[in-house]
Protein backbone atom coordinates (compact mmCIF):
# COMPACT_ATOMS: atom_id res chain seq x y z
CA UNK A 1 0.00 0.00 0.00
CA UNK A 2 1.33 3.59 -0.97
CA UNK A 3 2.44 5.81 1.63
CA UNK A 4 -0.58 8.37 2.52
CA UNK A 5 1.17 10.64 4.48
CA UNK A 6 0.38 14.16 3.69
CA UNK A 7 3.83 14.35 4.67
CA UNK A 8 4.39 12.13 1.85
CA UNK A 9 3.20 13.93 -0.87
CA UNK A 10 5.50 15.74 -3.56
CA UNK A 11 6.85 18.70 -2.80
CA UNK A 12 5.38 20.08 -6.91
CA UNK A 13 2.00 18.95 -6.03
CA UNK A 14 -0.37 21.54 -7.74
CA UNK A 15 -3.25 23.31 -5.98
CA UNK A 16 -6.59 22.71 -7.49
CA UNK A 17 -7.75 25.09 -10.10
CA UNK A 18 -10.51 27.51 -9.51
CA UNK A 19 -12.58 25.74 -12.89
CA UNK A 20 -11.72 22.30 -11.62
CA UNK A 21 -14.90 20.06 -10.47
CA UNK A 22 -15.77 18.46 -7.11
CA UNK A 23 -18.89 15.77 -7.57
CA UNK A 24 -21.37 16.60 -4.90
CA UNK A 25 -24.76 15.44 -3.67
CA UNK A 26 -27.10 17.63 -2.35
CA UNK A 27 -30.49 16.46 -1.18
CA UNK A 28 -30.13 13.02 -3.00
CA UNK A 29 -28.85 14.87 -6.15
CA UNK A 30 -25.24 14.20 -7.28
CA UNK A 31 -23.91 17.35 -9.34
CA UNK A 32 -20.74 18.73 -9.80
CA UNK A 33 -19.64 22.22 -8.38
CA UNK A 34 -16.42 24.25 -8.86
CA UNK A 35 -13.53 25.38 -6.38
CA UNK A 36 -14.68 28.53 -6.92
CA UNK A 37 -18.33 27.78 -6.16
CA UNK A 38 -17.14 26.31 -3.07
CA UNK A 39 -15.61 28.80 -1.74
CA UNK A 40 -17.64 32.10 -2.82
CA UNK A 41 -19.85 33.43 -0.12
CA UNK A 42 -23.04 32.48 0.13
CA UNK A 43 -26.48 34.07 -0.89
CA UNK A 44 -29.58 33.24 1.34
CA UNK A 45 -32.65 33.02 0.09
CA UNK A 46 -35.88 34.71 1.24
CA UNK A 47 -37.36 34.13 4.81
CA UNK A 48 -40.75 33.32 4.92
CA UNK A 49 -42.88 33.65 7.85
CA UNK A 50 -42.20 29.63 9.16
CA UNK A 51 -39.83 29.36 11.94
CA UNK A 52 -36.33 27.99 11.10
CA UNK A 53 -36.10 30.09 7.94
CA UNK A 54 -33.99 32.82 8.65
CA UNK A 55 -30.09 32.57 8.41
CA UNK A 56 -29.04 31.97 12.33
CA UNK A 57 -25.65 32.77 14.50
CA UNK A 58 -24.69 29.52 16.50
CA UNK A 59 -23.61 31.47 20.04
CA UNK A 60 -19.99 30.58 20.84
CA UNK A 61 -18.09 31.06 24.35
CA UNK A 62 -15.26 31.90 22.16
CA UNK A 63 -15.12 34.73 19.54
CA UNK A 64 -11.66 34.85 17.24
CA UNK A 65 -8.68 36.29 18.97
CA UNK A 66 -8.07 38.76 16.45
CA UNK A 67 -11.39 39.97 15.33
CA UNK A 68 -11.38 40.02 10.64
CA UNK A 69 -12.46 42.45 8.81
CA UNK A 70 -16.23 41.92 7.91
CA UNK A 71 -16.43 39.48 10.32
CA UNK A 72 -20.29 38.92 12.16
CA UNK A 73 -19.85 36.72 15.79
CA UNK A 74 -21.85 36.11 18.32
CA UNK A 75 -21.14 34.85 22.19
CA UNK A 76 -24.11 34.30 24.42
CA UNK A 77 -23.79 37.89 25.63
CA UNK A 78 -23.73 39.98 22.01
CA UNK A 79 -23.62 40.05 18.52
CA UNK A 80 -20.44 41.83 16.83
CA UNK A 81 -19.29 43.13 13.87
CA UNK A 82 -15.81 43.88 12.74
CA UNK A 83 -15.70 46.78 10.28
CA UNK A 84 -11.77 47.49 9.96
CA UNK A 85 -9.44 44.37 11.19
CA UNK A 86 -8.70 44.04 14.79
CA UNK A 87 -11.85 46.70 15.93
CA UNK A 88 -14.80 44.53 16.99
CA UNK A 89 -17.60 46.20 17.56
CA UNK A 90 -21.16 45.36 19.64
CA UNK A 91 -24.07 45.40 17.67
CA UNK A 92 -26.90 47.39 19.78
CA UNK A 93 -30.36 45.25 19.31
CA UNK A 94 -33.23 46.78 20.45
CA UNK A 95 -36.54 45.01 21.74
CA UNK A 96 -39.54 46.82 21.29
CA UNK A 97 -42.26 45.08 23.61
CA UNK A 98 -45.62 46.93 23.22
CA UNK A 99 -47.97 46.44 26.78
CA UNK A 100 -51.52 47.19 26.94
CA UNK A 101 -52.51 49.37 29.48
CA UNK A 102 -56.32 47.86 29.95
CA UNK A 103 -59.14 49.97 30.27
CA UNK A 104 -58.59 54.07 30.60
CA UNK A 105 -60.17 55.86 33.67
CA UNK A 106 -61.43 59.24 33.44
CA UNK A 107 -61.83 60.95 36.51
Amino acid sequence: MADTKVSALAASATPPLAADEIPVNEAGTSKKVTIAQLFTAPVFAAQSASAGSAPKLTPSATLMTTAEDGAIEMDDNCLYACTDAGNRGVVPIRHIIRADRGPHIHL
